[in-house]
């Protein structure tokens, strides 16, 4: 839908102003167990609040945007949310074991952004078909571990046909994808965003970075409405 229509820069907050727009002009006023359609028509909005769930960048967004517009939300779930301290220099790697500036030691370590965007770039984008892509993906470590549903999931929508049939590729393109990872600041403004945040939305945290699980808990207003989970 977007090829060659992209640039070359890409901002998270992007992201943040799409939550807000559906969720104030496309959101309808009712849930349904029926499946919605494609395109919604536009909706005046109404008093539903949303329990959002947001996983890396997508984390992220949910607190910017719950920042802007609390009103809008009873909760939000943050999955491995990209969410750090300014003073953490992105484009360096961080070993296991390292000890940030409050004497916060972080089990998991960094890995810098210039690696996902050379992992990214370098990463192979075609298949001869969807089965091949599927072995090729189960073969790899990084989906190794994953569900099998799961990853059948991303076969099925992560990858196009060239032809019915024939060929597969990666929907997003991987410059696109590489420019997603080269925002560092809005991770950083979403650290900032935290303690501003309405004591009324609650956070959930899945799976947070180990050595920064309190600093994030302890971040809000009011922690005694957080939970971490893993």
């Amino acid at each position: 839908m977007n090829a060659g229509k992209n640039g070359i820069f890409f901002d998270w907050h992007d992201i943040t102003r799409d939550i807000l727009c559906f969720i104030q002009h496309f959101l309808p006023k009712e849930s349904t167990p029926q499946l919605m359609p494609s395109i919604l028509s536009r909706s005046s909005g109404g008093s539903r609040k949303v329990l959002a769930l947001g996983h890396s960048f997508g984390g992220c967004a949910l607190v910017l945007a719950a920042s802007h517009y609390p009103e809008l939300f009873s909760a939000v779930m943050l999955v491995d949310a990209v969410i750090v301290p300014p003073e953490l220099d992105r484009t360096i790697s961080r070993p296991p074991r390292w000890v940030a500036h409050d004497g916060t030691v972080s089990t998991d370590g960094y890995p810098s952004l210039p690696l996902y965007i050379t992992n990214t770039l370098g990463r192979r984008a075609r298949w001869p078909s969807r089965a091949a892509a599927h072995e090729a993906f189960k073969a790899h470590s990084f989906f190794s571990t994953w569900d099998e549903d799961v990853l059948d999931v991303c076969v099925k929508q992560a990858l196009v046909e060239e032809e019915p049939g024939g060929e597969v590729r990666l929907k997003c393109d991987k410059i696109d994808e590489a420019a997603v990872y080269a925002e560092a600041y809005a991770s950083w403004e979403a650290w900032d965003a935290l303690p501003l945040l309405d004591e009324r939305v609650s956070l959930l945290w899945i799976d947070p970075p180990a050595g920064d699980r309190q600093d994030l808990l302890f971040r809000t207003s009011n922690s005694s409405a957080d939970a971490i989970f893993r």
